[in-house]
């Protein structure tokens, strides 16, 4: 009897233990997860106001107005949201980075013209 006893202990405890690392694995993708989703939804904030700002510039008769697709913002910010989020500070090489989003390729595009 003791020994069905001892059984049922260490499966029990065994099965603890493997719960309770799954909780854990869980908890680190969730949180990775609601990172990401919420620096998502800030990136696209940024782009609503940013496109906003510029329809109300086109609006005033602001003949110098040029509307980038929102996505594209997004993705910039995003990227760089990310950067700040894992790095800290932005480093030179991580504005030369953003320099080279493509973002920054269509104003420059567009400042061409």
């Amino acid at each position: 009897m003791s020994e069905l006893t001892a059984q049922i202990l260490t499966s029990a405890s065994v099965a603890t233990i493997v719960s309770s690392i799954m909780v854990v694995v869980n908890s680190i993708f969730e949180r990775r997860a609601r990172l990401k989703e919420e620096l998502l939804k800030e990136a696209i904030s940024v782009a609503k106001y940013k496109t906003e700002i510029v329809i109300k510039a086109a609006e005033r008769g602001n003949s110098s107005t040029y509307l980038i697709d929102p996505a594209y913002i997004a993705i910039d910010y995003y990227k760089l949201l990310k950067c700040i989020h894992d790095k800290g500070p932005l480093s030179l090489e991580d504005i030369k980075d953003h320099e080279n989003s493509s973002l920054s390729k269509a104003y420059r595009k567009y400042m061409e013209k």
